[in-house]
């Protein structure tokens, strides 16, 4: 019985320094070891301690969004054509989410990209990136700034999932962005993120292996083209979550344009329609209605992309206006939704 009793200290003991060594290795080397182990990964999202998560600098791999896709970042982490030279000065500054990134293609086919291509002279930058909403565009338009970035223009290209976002998902506590988990519960896991960032990645990969075949377009049993869809339906269905969200993201708002006008820095505001909404919702919705609202007198463009879309489905119909400007089964424009959006800018934008 004791020798069994021995063997059974010693192996708790065993377990015991191992984990100790394992979690010391985590802490001091845990960022080289995640480098060197995932050199070939294709995601170009990293997480960031301040404004949640953001783009690795100068990445040039094949990303996949239902097509794979030639993916560049530059030395800023701002998506840009492969190979740019970075620069801290802008001319134009747009911030947005996946929309404004352009998730499914390569930089030069999204809006931002050929706005860009129109003038060569103007030093463009993409700051939008995917799951932002206003309190994110808010922290990173600050930090941004506080890093010595300067910009002539700021552009939001406000998304209607943002308020969604605002409502159930970020807020922001200390300067920093949070989920809306507990605050206790939430600094820990961002001291395990920040701390032990080997385990943190292992966690995360063994859930998302849970859930790779969930569609990226349903949320609760509800696809992007059903009223019941939660992320974009607040403009014509009840929620629970509007008032705290316009409120939330006014405040946001607000604070960028006291922050803009401090720095000399032009704001301007643009809205566009997901395909759901040419189904349920009409050309004066709820979200062009309150960015308009806020815009007579603090920006000096509010670009509406609503009348574009609505007149094309008016004429063709929402089914055939969805997939010519939408990625198939998807809310997000396609290449010809993107050339929408930036002839939109080009025509009507004052610089």
């Amino acid at each position: 019985m004791n020798f069994l009793k021995k063997k059974l200290e010693t192996f708790f003991k065993i377990i015991l320094v191992s984990l100790f060594f394992f979690i010391l290795i985590d802490f001091l080397f845990g960022n080289l070891i995640l480098k060197i182990i995932n050199k070939d990964e294709k995601k170009p999202y990293i997480n960031h301690k301040i404004y949640h998560h953001s783009l690795k600098k100068n990445f040039n791999d094949i990303a996949q969004w239902d097509v794979e896709y030639r993916y560049c970042t530059d030395s800023n982490g701002f998506k840009s054509s492969c190979n740019t030279i970075s620069t801290k000065t802008f001319d134009l500054a747009f911030i947005g989410d996946s929309f404004t990134e352009g998730v499914g293609l390569p930089y030069e086919k999204t809006f931002v990209g050929i706005i860009a291509n129109s003038n060569k002279k103007l030093k463009v930058a993409n700051l939008g990136v995917t799951s932002y909403s206003p309190s994110i565009y808010l922290l990173k338009f600050k930090e941004l700034l506080n890093e010595g970035y300067k910009f002539k223009h700021l552009i939001i290209y406000i998304d209607v999932s943002d308020m969604y976002d605002e409502g159930k998902k970020y807020r922001i506590y200390n300067d920093k962005i949070y989920t809306m988990k507990p605050l206790y519960l939430e600094k820990f896991q961002d001291f395990i993120t920040w701390s032990f960032p080997f385990v943190s990645e292992t966690v995360k990969k063994i859930k998302n292996r849970k859930t790779k075949d969930v569609s990226i377009v349903e949320h609760n049993g509800c696809s992007y083209l059903e009223k019941c869809f939660q992320r974009g339906n607040w403009t014509y269905a009840s929620n629970k979550f509007e008032k705290l969200a316009t409120d939330k993201s006014i405040k946001a708002l607000n604070e960028i344009y006291e922050l803009s006008k401090k720095n000399n820095i032009k704001l301007s505001i643009s809205v566009y329609p997901w395909p759901g909404m040419l189904i349920y919702d009409n050309e004066e919705s709820k979200h062009v209605k309150m960015w308009s609202d806020f815009c007579k007198k603090k920006c000096d463009n509010f670009i509406n992309n609503f009348p574009d879309f609505f007149n094309h489905s008016k004429k063709y119909g929402y089914k055939t206006t969805i997939n010519k400007f939408y990625i198939k089964g998807d809310v997000h424009f396609n290449e010809a939704g993107n050339v929408i959006i930036a002839n939109n800018f080009l025509k009507n934008f004052k610089f």
